[in-house]
């Protein structure tokens, strides 16, 4: 992956992240897909029930050189 597609990845997932927990109510106002998947919680369905769950989340795993 070039270095300039991983910028503007990680830009796309940063300023994601950073939207979901500003518009997360207005998010559920909207009906998410139906699902019969055993075990799923319809928290899962948004992705900062995912993101809450990575402990360092700001940690820098990889520079844009690698």
């Amino acid at each position: 992956m070039s270095g300039k597609v991983f910028t503007i990845m990680t830009s796309l997932i940063l300023l994601s992240a950073g939207l979901a927990g500003n518009a997360a109510e207005d998010i559920r106002k909207f009906s998410q897909i139906k699902h019969e998947v055993p075990g799923m919680r319809p928290e899962m369905l948004y992705p900062e029930f995912w993101t809450n769950l990575i402990p360092d989340a700001d940690k820098l795993i990889m520079t844009e050189d690698e």
